[in-house]
């Protein structure tokens, strides 16, 4: 893929379909007007880091390339995550492995066919609730990162996919807020085992029950208020009996009065 060697702000538009092109140069960078980039059906495999001095506004086609399928910016000092990304509607895989990447933004839950999110060695301190939407996310790896020990993830709708990635999670959680969201009581019990977990707030879902936990129990707090339960179990005090804060209020279930 050959550049011009000069007027590199003239150019506002790049069309290269089907030219067997396999490698973008960091001449790209220079494009500072460019509105399109239009290289679908070629061999592109990486980006140069260049890319990211193209105005914010460039559209981007880079279909039936495999960066469309699978994009890695390992090791690139980056400190946000690259926001041309909401227009690779195909990833199945992202890796930004070891940058110091802050936030994983909110459109993240637009690339729906997405099964991999390699993230370890940055500093990402939280998830947005709409990753949850991810039905195909099988694989979420913030390892070394302040979100793996601490996690806030209100008001996420899909329980099941939720789950599954505090699941990916469960070893190393010591807080987590997952107030306002769908959680039911196996879910709630799953979650209360995770071995590290030292406070839990799962107030205002849709536990309607609480049973006696089948394993050791770490927590320090447990906030289960304001849930629609109808059925407590007495015995469930047992499993409770060393954790320290406990919240109950407002159940629903008419033989079990919280002080």
């Amino acid at each position: 893929f050959v550049f011009p060697t000069c007027h590199f702000e003239t150019v506002k538009r790049v069309v290269a379909d089907n030219k067997d092109i396999s490698e973008i140069k960091p001449a790209i960078g220079k494009l500072v007007n460019v509105k399109e980039l239009f290289l679908p059906n070629n061999n592109i495999d990486r980006l140069p880091l260049e890319i990211l001095k193209l105005p914010i506004n460039c559209k981007m086609n880079y279909s039936n390339n495999p960066i469309w399928i699978e994009f890695s910016w390992e090791n690139k000092n980056l400190k946000i995550f690259p926001e041309f990304l909401k227009q690779f509607s195909k990833l199945r895989s992202i890796s930004l492995n070891s940058n110091k990447i802050s936030n994983i933004p909110t459109f993240i839950s637009t690339l729906t066919l997405l099964e991999e999110l390699h993230a370890r060695n940055n500093s990402i301190n939280g998830l947005p609730a709409g990753i949850t939407e991810l039905t195909k996310l099988m694989l979420l790896d913030v390892t070394n990162n302040p979100v793996e020990r601490s996690l806030t993830l209100q008001a996420i709708n899909n329980n099941a996919v939720g789950l599954r990635i505090l699941n990916m999670m469960n070893h190393s959680l010591e807080y987590l807020d997952v107030s306002f969201g769908k959680f039911d009581a196996h879910d709630v019990e799953n979650i209360i085992c995770f071995p590290q977990l030292k406070y839990l707030n799962v107030s205002y879902n849709q536990v309607e029950s609480l049973r006696p936990i089948g394993c050791n129990v770490n927590l320090r707090t447990l906030d289960v208020s304001n849930n629609p339960t109808i059925d407590v179990n007495e015995e469930i005090f047992q499993s409770f009996q060393n954790i320290p804060t406990i919240h109950l209020e407002n159940l629903q279930d008419p033989n079990f009065h919280w002080i």
